[in-house]
C-alpha cells in the first residue's frame, strides 16, 4: 500500500488549485439538487430517509423493497433531467451500509443494474455528472467497511467523509489533459497500459483499436494489456504485446481478472487499487514519461474516477464529445461521429496527432483458425452460404421473441441458406437454443453439431456450434454472413471483416444505439426496433413487427449477395 500512497501523494499535490471543470460541477451539482427538491419524489424519498433512520435493519426482504423504491425514486428523476435526488441518493448508502457479507453482492447488483449501468449506457453528460455525484458519495462511505481503502485515505490525510471529492476532482483533471505527444516524448515511452474495457464486444471494438494505433505509433515500447477476462491471447496476437492477468508483489500472487456480476461494489473500489499497485510494480524503475496509461472509460478505473497513476502518464478517453471536438472530427472528413470506434480514434488522434482512421482488428491463433476451417469443409459449408445466428446478449431486453428467433431460422433454410447457430455456456441461452433445436426436429430439419464426429448431412439441415472464444472468432471470419443482437458478436464480426446484421432492441436511447454500432470497412446494416416485446398492444402487432424484421434480414442479405457476384 505504500508504493500506491506515495505515487498517489504526488498526485494530491497537483489538485491543490481548483479547476473549472470542477468548479462548473460543483456549480451543476448544486443546480441539479435544488431542481429535484421541486420534484414530487423529493418528499417520498426524503420520508424514506427519515424511516431507514429511525429503525434497527433485520429484515433481508424489507431492505431489498426499501432499496428498490428507493432506486427508482432516484433514476425517475436522474432520467427524465430533474437533478440529483439526494436524499434517495443518502439513503441508497445509509441502506448499503447495514449490509451483511452475504447480503453485499445481490443487493450491490441492483445498484449496478438499475442505477450505474443506465446513467453510463445513456451517453449523456447529465446523467455522467449524476453518476460522478452518486459515485462520490459511495466512495466516502466505503472505507467504512474496507481496511485497504481506510489505510489509503489515512496515509493521503484525506476526510473519509470528502475522499470523493479528491476522486472527482482527479477524474476532472483528466478530462482537461489535451496533450499531444511530440517526437522525442513518443521516443521516450518504454511501456504502454491498454486496459480491458470488461467485456469482450468493448474490447472487440475498442481495444483493439488501441492496441492496433499503440502498434503502429510506437513499435519499440512493450505494450502491455491489462487482461482482466484472460481473452487476450485469443483475440490480441498483436507484436510486442504482453497479456497480463495477474502479477505478483512482495511474494503474493494478485488476480486481476474481472467478475462483471460476482464483484461487489466494494470489490470493483479495491480491484482499482490492485491495478494500481500492478502498473506501479512495471513501472516503479521509470519516470512518469517513460510509459502511458491508456484508460478507454473503462470498468476497471469505474470509468476513470479511481486513480491508476501519475497524471502525466495517464491518458483517459471521454466517450462524449465536446464542440471543439466534433469540429476536430470533421475536418478529419469522418462519415460520421456516433460510434465508440470513432471516438477512439479522435482520443488516439489527440495522444499521437492526427492519423490515418484505424479499424478494429483481431487476429485468432492459426491453430484455432485451423480447426474451425477444417470443420467448416468436412461439412461442406465452404460450399454453401452460411450464416451465422447468434440469439445471445445481455440484458434479455435486447431479444426479441423466441418465435421470432425459431421464424428466422427455418427461413434460412428454406431460401437455401445453411444456418450455424451458436450456443452458449449462459443457462437462459441453452434452454432457448434446445427449444428451437426442437421446433426444427418437429419440422423434419437434421440439427448437426459441427464438433461432433458426424458427418451426416442433408439438404434441410441446421448447425451447431459451441467452442471457446477463439474458435468462434474463427468461425465468423469464414462464415459468409453474421445475424444477432447487439452482443459481442456484431464487434467480432466487424473487425474480422464478415458482412452482418444486427436487431437493436431495448436500448435506454438513440445515442446508445450510435455508440454501439458496429465500427468496420465492411457491410453492416443496423435493424432498430424500439418497442420491447412486452410493449405491443396486441400479439398481431408483434408479429406484424417481427414479419418486417425478417424482411430487412432477408433483403439486406439478398443485397450483398448481389453485391459479390
Amino acid at each position: 500500500m505504500k508504493n500506491i500512497s506515495s505515487q498517489l501523494r504526488d498526485m494530491a499535490d497537483s489538485f491543490e488549485a481548483d479547476t473549472d471543470f470542477f468548479s462548473d460541477f460543483k456549480r451543476k451539482s448544486v443546480e441539479k439538487i435544488l431542481l429535484a427538491e421541486k420534484h414530487e419524489n423529493y418528499k417520498k424519498a426524503a420520508l424514506i430517509g427519515r424511516e431507514i433512520k429511525s429503525r434497527a435493519w433485520k429484515d433481508k426482504e424489507e431492505k431489498k423493497s426499501m432499496l428498490l423504491e428507493l432506486i427508482s425514486l432516484f433514476m425517475e428523476c436522474a432520467i427524465n433531467k430533474k437533478g440529483f435526488l439526494e436524499p434517495a441518493a443518502h439513503s441508497i448508502i445509509e441502506v448499503w451500509k447495514t449490509l451483511s457479507l452475504d447480503e453485499q453482492s445481490e443487493f450491490d447488483y441492483l445498484i449496478v443494474k438499475h442505477i450505474i449501468e443506465p446513467l453510463k449506457d445513456s451517453f449523456g453528460r447529465e446523467e455522467d455528472e449524476i453518476y460522478l455525484q452518486f459515485f462520490s458519495l459511495f466512495i466516502d462511505a466505503a472505507s467504512k467497511k474496507s481496511s485497504k481503502l481506510k489505510e489509503l485515505f489515512t496515509y493521503l490525510d484525506l476526510d473519509e467523509e470528502r475522499a470523493g471529492e479528491f476522486f472527482i476532482r482527479r477524474y476532472f483533471k483528466s478530462l482537461q489533459k489535451r496533450h499531444t505527444l511530440t517526437h522525442e516524448e513518443k521516443k521516450n515511452v518504454m511501456k504502454v497500459f491498454v486496459l480491458s474495457r470488461g467485456t469482450i464486444g468493448a474490447d472487440a471494438l475498442i481495444s483493439s483499436i488501441v492496441l492496433s494505433r499503440v502498434a503502429k505509433e510506437l513499435p519499440k515500447s512493450e505494450i502491455i494489456f491489462i487482461d482482466s477476462l484472460s481473452i487476450g491471447k485469443e483475440m490480441f496476437n498483436f507484436p510486442n504485446v504482453k497479456h497480463i492477468s495477474d502479477f505478483t508483489i512482495n511474494g503474493e500472487l494478485r488476480n486481476l481478472a474481472w467478475q462483471r456480476k460476482a464483484f461487489s461494489l466494494l470489490n470493483r473500489i479495491e480491484y482499482a487499487l490492485d491495478l494500481l499497485e500492478c502498473i506501479h510494480e512495471e513501472t516503479k524503475k521509470l519516470s512518469a514519461e517513460q510509459y502511458l496509461i491508456l484508460d478507454t472509460n473503462t470498468r476497471l478505473s469505474q470509468t476513470g474516477i479511481l486513480p491508476l497513476g501519475d497524471l502525466r502518464s495517464y491518458f483517459f478517453m471521454s466517450t462524449y464529445l465536446s464542440e471543439e471536438e466534433e469540429y476536430y472530427a470533421a475536418n478529419l472528413e469522418y462519415d460520421k461521429v456516433s460510434s465508440l470506434g470513432d471516438i477512439t480514434n479522435i482520443y488516439l488522434n489527440r495522444i499521437f496527432g492526427v492519423g490515418s482512421r484505424t479499424f478494429p482488428e483481431i487476429a485468432p491463433s492459426k491453430s484455432d483458425l485451423h480447426k474451425i476451417s477444417s470443420l467448416y469443409k468436412k461439412f461442406s459449408l465452404d460450399k454453401d452460404f452460411s450464416v451465422l445466428v447468434h440469439f445471445g446478449g445481455e440484458p434479455e431486453s435486447k431479444y426479441l421473441s423466441l418465435d421470432f428467433e425459431k421464424s428466422l431460422v427455418i427461413n434460412l433454410i428454406e431460401k437455401g441458406i445453411k444456418p450455424i447457430i451458436i450456443n452458449t455456456p449462459v443457462p437462459r441461452e441453452k434452454v432457448k437454443i434446445k427449444s428451437i433445436i426442437e421446433f426444427l426436429n418437429k419440422n423434419g430439419v437434421e440439427v448437426v453439431n459441427i464438433n461432433s464426429e458426424e458427418n451426416s448431412r442433408s439438404d434441410k439441415s441446421a448447425f451447431l456450434f459451441e467452442g471457446s472464444l477463439g474458435e468462434l472468432t474463427s468461425l465468423i471470419k469464414i462464415s459468409n454472413f453474421y445475424i444477432g443482437y447487439d452482443s459481442l458478436g456484431q464487434h467480432l464480426s466487424s473487425a474480422v471483416g464478415t458482412p452482418l446484421a444486427t436487431i437493436f432492441t431495448g436500448h435506454i436511447n438513440k445515442v446508445f444505439l450510435k455508440r454501439w454500432t458496429p465500427f468496420g470497412r465492411g457491410f453492416s446494416k443496423i435493424i432498430e426496433i424500439d418497442k420491447k416485446i412486452d410493449l405491443y398492444d396486441s400479439e398481431k402487432d408483434r408479429k406484424k413487427s417481427d414479419e418486417k424484421t425478417l424482411g430487412e434480414i432477408f433483403n439486406y442479405i439478398e443485397e450483398y449477395r448481389k453485391s459479390k457476384k
